[in-house]
């Protein structure tokens, strides 16, 4: 429990320095752009450093290919007559002359050892940061004994549920059948007429007779000799013999409770119909006999 605690505590302390030096390593960066631009004679400083602040990564990119482009504020003098002119004129106003000789910028030397103090500690700080991060992530994992008891404590928090009970929870897929009550129990039948007590235990046939049965855990329909057979891909037939549609054949009608292959022929998902005691297909909820020639007669009105 100490060895818990002691690691929570660990990443929590980590965790802040990271925080804390990410900071540094953000107003460095900004201070760092800004002394650049004083140092170039620029006073467009204002909207580079608010950027720097806020993403220093990428403006620190974007600024490193761009700051060669940026022109200086500084006034120039003409060489041909001294006359000053703005920094951002082409020609002489006075003599029309386009050689000059820049002023020397203010404090240009100062800027430019403020703006290599605050980089290099920049980049310090951002090393620093992400040692942090890792010795963080690192007490965090330790304390949990590891990557996978990290994760099931934080789901046993976040759903209150004792997640190592969620492995030996056996999955096991419920049919759903019409059932008919015979001496107060529930019996289900299949098209032969044989009673079941369990829904899933009910055989399903092909027309070859071939017997299908059911397996929940792993939800597929299994013959005597091996073969599965997914359940989403079992329908019956109108005369209530299983068809495995592997190939997608059947497309939805215009009725919700069949679907139709390319000559018209009619299916049912298998879990919509169930038998009757006299083997005779029934509506898997209302208990409603079910015959081809009451489909046709539905399909035809």
């Amino acid at each position: 429990m100490f060895g818990f605690v002691s690691g929570l505590m660990s990443y929590w302390l980590f965790l802040v320095l990271c925080c804390l030096f990410s900071l540094v390593f953000d107003v460095m960066i900004m201070l760092a752009i800004g002394f650049d631009l004083k140092s170039r004679g620029s006073e467009n400083t204002t909207v580079w450093m608010i950027l720097a602040f806020f993403f220093p990564v990428i403006t620190g990119i974007v600024y490193a290919f761009k700051r060669d482009g940026i022109a200086a504020d500084v006034p120039k003098t003409c060489v041909n007559c001294n006359h000053v002119v703005n920094a951002k004129a082409m020609f002489c106003s006075n003599c029309g002359g386009n050689a000059f000789t820049s002023f020397p910028v203010p404090g240009k030397e100062k800027n430019t050892k403020n703006k290599n103090i605050a980089l290099t500690i920049g980049i310090v700080a951002i090393v620093i940061s992400i040692m942090c991060s890792a010795f963080a992530f690192s007490s965090l994992f330790k304390s949990f004994g590891s990557l996978d008891g990290f994760f099931d404590r934080i789901l046993d928090e976040a759903f209150d549920y004792d997640w190592d009970d969620y492995d030996d929870y056996d999955w096991e897929y419920q049919i759903e059948r019409y059932g008919y009550d015979v001496d107060g129990k529930t019996v289900y039948y299949d098209m032969k007429g044989n009673s079941y007590s369990d829904a899933n235990d009910v055989l399903l046939y092909d027309s070859n007779s071939t017997a299908y049965k059911f397996d929940s855990e792993d939800q597929e329909f299994e013959t005597k000799d091996g073969k599965e057979y997914n359940m989403f891909c079992c329908y019956l037939d109108e005369n209530g013999y299983l068809f495995y549609d592997g190939d997608d054949k059947l497309f939805s009608s215009a009725y919700e409770d069949y679907y139709l292959d390319i000559d018209g022929n009619r299916f049912y998902y298998f879990e919509n119909i169930s038998w009757n005691k006299d083997g005779k297909m029934v509506d898997n909820y209302s208990g409603e006999i079910i015959t081809p020639k009451e489909n046709n007669q539905q399909n035809n009105g």
